[in-house]
């Protein structure tokens, strides 16, 4: 089983809301792998928008992204990519 792990930023001027919420679960259900963001307090699947939502993610916030299973690698850097863009996708 393959795991990965990198820190991110928040880039989004808004924040992580619920279009970039939506967009995060969407891209991490396209991968083989579980995909998970942790903060100091909480972690959570990025496949659960509710979830992702809950951790209230503004800009400039540092996160960790982790994830596991045969797609991790594709599927860390296809969230990363949503997460830390500065424009709604």
């Amino acid at each position: 089983m393959i795991e990965v792990s990198r820190q991110c930023i928040v880039r989004n001027h808004r924040g992580i809301h619920c279009r970039v919420a939506t967009r995060l679960a969407s891209v991490a259900e396209a991968y083989d792998a579980v995909v998970e963001i942790v903060t100091d307090q909480e972690q959570i699947v990025v496949s659960s928008i509710l979830d992702v939502l809950s951790l209230g993610l503004g800009q400039g916030r540092e996160v960790t992204l982790k994830a596991c299973g045969p797609d991790a690698v594709e599927a860390l850097a296809a969230v990363e990519s949503v997460l830390c863009q500065a424009e709604d996708p």
